[in-house]
């Protein structure tokens, strides 16, 4: 129900992704630790402003990669909640209703306590 990955062309614009920001960095490296071995000097010349562009680029790359693999984490465990729902009783209302459920009308079937 809830799979990112079903196929496996879906995770070819992530793999080219990570991919693109693995080479950003190791051309980033390849620049820095020269400049680096130069001492003070050659670090304050390396912080040109597209070396920073470049390390922000990093950074940021980075950061929506974890945050991709931790909502994807996140949805795995969902499936077996949404699986756990008394959905076919919820539908009733509903369709009886003609509308949403009311906040009320939730705890009916289930608590808010077995929810969580």
């Amino acid at each position: 129900l809830i799979d990112p990955y079903k196929e496996w062309s879906n995770a070819i614009p992530d793999a080219l992704f990570i991919v693109i920001i693995t080479r950003i960095l190791y051309f980033e490296m390849k620049e820095l630790l020269p400049a680096m071995g130069t001492g003070l000097d050659g670090i304050i010349n390396y912080l040109q402003l597209w070396n920073v562009v470049d390390w922000l680029t990093i950074i940021w790359g980075v950061v929506c990669v974890g945050l991709w693999f931790i909502a994807v984490w996140q949805l795995q465990t969902l499936q077996g909640t949404i699986e756990a729902l008394p959905l076919p009783v919820y539908d009733g209302i509903v369709r009886a209703n003609r509308t949403y459920l009311a906040p009320w009308e939730v705890n009916i079937i289930m608590s808010h306590d077995d929810y969580y």
